[in-house]
């Protein structure tokens, strides 16, 4: 009987005495024919377990846990942000240049995003690890007369400025609906 014929190799039984629960038991046989991903499969066991054999045990490990705890990366502090905020927005493949005005709270409610002649926008806000996500909208866009746009940004604190991209998607549906962008915020 074979088990994987392609590695040639071939079951023995082994004969157990006849009181035993097991007149015979399989076992494989060591292949005649390795390809090579059988190659490296037992040079790279071999590897390990030589590291293994050699890694040093000089050392009693630490009773104190917290030496071996990996630091969390650096968070936002959003109450650092709190304030307003000049935000900056340059389409991609554009010279034109957008002001607007961010209303930063020390929380993730209340943020608020006004753009030249339009009333306040709430801003939805997440944090995540040293991102801050947001998504504004839908309100009227700036630079497509008539149109509804929704955007989202992700910024990271550089230099004491808000700095990101931000995708606008606007109502409708073709190439043009979707528009990207770099941004950069500064405090007032």
């Amino acid at each position: 009987m074979r088990l994987r014929p392609e590695l040639g190799a071939t079951v023995h039984l082994l004969c157990r005495p006849p009181d035993a629960k097991f007149s015979a038991l399989a076992a494989p046989s060591i292949p005649t024919a390795l390809n090579l991903e059988d190659h490296m499969r037992l040079a790279s066991m071999a590897l390990i377990g030589l590291l293994l054999a050699c890694g040093k045990a000089d050392e009693a490990p630490s009773a104190d846990s917290s030496a071996l705890a990996v630091a969390p990366a650096a968070g936002v502090d959003l109450a650092s942000l709190a304030g307003t905020w000049t935000l900056r927005t340059t389409p991609d493949g554009r010279d034109t240049v957008i002001t607007s005005e961010i209303a930063a709270t020390g929380t993730t409610e209340g943020w608020t995003m006004t753009m030249p002649g339009q009333q306040p926008v709430p801003v939805r806000v997440q944090v995540d690890g040293d991102s801050i996500m947001t998504e504004t909208g839908p309100f009227q866009s700036v630079l497509r007369k008539g149109a509804m746009v929704t955007t989202t940004a992700v910024y990271r604190v550089q230099n004491g400025k808000l700095v990101g991209t931000m995708v606008a998607h606007y109502g409708g549906t073709g190439a043009d609906s979707v528009m990207t962008g770099r941004q950069e915020a500064t405090r007032h």
